[in-house]
């Protein structure tokens, strides 16, 4: 008798498929030749846990090439961003400083800055490898749309007494 396939839809190849990833998840490689290490070995070896921790978070396949690029600047940009807030924690959100007469006076902490900079690059990377919600694009958005649409049709013609979302909303 022939060899059959097993079909790839089967609960058994999704469950071999879940095991292999697990068993031979790589270890994320540094693209050096986009992204400098840092120069601290200590914080290079947290960056290098994180960027282990993010690329763990997908089966190898699913990452595309540039994705190390931008997974290693999101790690430095995260090991930055805890250094800054472990510094804002030990100096307060505002510093006494002198003032132009020399007199003491309060201020907000000038590491607020490079704070929200670093939050915004963090934000704006964490998007581009789809790590903060579901993907929406375009085409998501429009059968969402068409789906509430058809939705809303169907409770206007049930009875008067079901709550129905404002038309301005939608």
């Amino acid at each position: 008798m022939a060899n059959r396939r097993t079909r790839t839809d089967s609960t058994e190849a999704a469950t071999n498929a879940f095991r292999s990833v697990a068993q031979n998840s790589a270890e994320f490689v540094w693209p050096d030749q986009t992204v400098s290490q840092m120069v601290d070995a200590k914080k290079q070896a947290h960056a290098m846990r994180i960027a282990q921790q993010i690329w763990s978070s997908r089966a190898p396949q699913d990452w595309k090439d540039f994705d190390r690029t931008t997974i290693s600047q999101l790690a430095i940009t995260t090991v930055d961003l805890d250094e800054l807030q472990t510094q804002i924690s030990a100096e307060g959100y505002v510093v006494t400083k002198s003032n132009s007469k020399g007199n003491p006076t309060t201020a907000r902490n000038p590491l607020l800055d490079p704070i929200v900079q670093l939050q915004n690059r963090q934000i704006t990377l964490s998007r581009s490898l789809g790590l903060s919600g579901a993907p929406a694009d375009p085409k998501t958005l429009a059968n969402r749309a068409a789906q509430q649409k058809s939705t809303l049709a169907v409770v206007e013609n049930l009875d008067d007494l079901l709550a129905t979302p404002a038309k301005a909303m939608l």
